[in-house]
Formats: C-alpha cells, sequence, structure tokens
C-alpha cells in the first residue's frame, strides 16, 4: 500500500485532477495527470465495475497498480497528482507487465527524473 501522504483520498481531489489534468494513454490504463502545489507525488486508481463485475478482482488490479507505482515513488518528480484509469486489456495481466507499463508511462509523461536530474535532486535533498 502506498503511504499516506502518496494518495489522492477525497472525492474532490479526484475531481479535480480529471478537470485540470491532461490525459496520458496506455495499453493496460490511461492516466489523468495534474500538477499540484503539495510538493509531493500523489496517486489515485480507479477500477471500474466494466473492467471486473467482483469487487475482489478489481481491488486485486489496484493493489497491483499500488506496488507498481510504489517501486518508482523515490524516481518521480514531486508536485503532481495521477489518477490511474484501468481498461480492460489490464484484467489478468501480471505484476510484472504492469509495472513495465506503468514505467513506460512514466517516461512518456516525463514524470521519472533522468539520471542527471536525479543526481541534482539528491543534491538538493541533503542541503
Amino acid at each position: 500500500m502506498l503511504p499516506k501522504v502518496h494518495r489522492i483520498g477525497a472525492e474532490k481531489e479526484f475531481n479535480d485532477v480529471f478537470r485540470k489534468g491532461y490525459f496520458l494513454r496506455s495499453v493496460f490504463f490511461t492516466a489523468k495527470i495534474a500538477k499540484n502545489d503539495r510538493g509531493v507525488v500523489r496517486f489515485g486508481f480507479v477500477v471500474s465495475k466494466k473492467i471486473a463485475q467482483k469487487a475482489t478482482d478489481r481491488n486485486l488490479i489496484k493493489r497491483r497498480l499500488s506496488e507498481a507505482v510504489k517501486f518508482f515513488l523515490g524516481k518521480l518528480k514531486d508536485g503532481y497528482d495521477i489518477v490511474i484509469v484501468a481498461q480492460p486489456p489490464i484484467v489478468g495481466k501480471g505484476f510484472e507487465e504492469i509495472k513495465e507499463e506503468i514505467r513506460n508511462l512514466f517516461c512518456k509523461g516525463r514524470l521519472l527524473y533522468s539520471k542527471s536530474d536525479h543526481a541534482l535532486h539528491n543534491r538538493t535533498m541533503e542541503q
């Protein structure tokens, strides 16, 4: 599970991201990304009943998405709210496939620090 500081909780916050953000598409999901002024990256996950009828199946997809995102937390640029909406092809996919698609999405959206950005980020964090 993601730390609470990295989660979008309130419905109003989800709506703000959908209203102000921009879309990035992937095979397994669509992400809506908006800037925030909190200085931390936060995530929300949406898996509708159209994707999986059973709550246990929807929750499994959300847990896999959450763990995949957690893997990249230290490598992501701060100051974004990201809502990931699952698409039908995600059903039945394993964790590694989802993690790779998440990485591709973050690269496409230029949300991952490059090696030079990461070194600069680490230096500013140490000061």
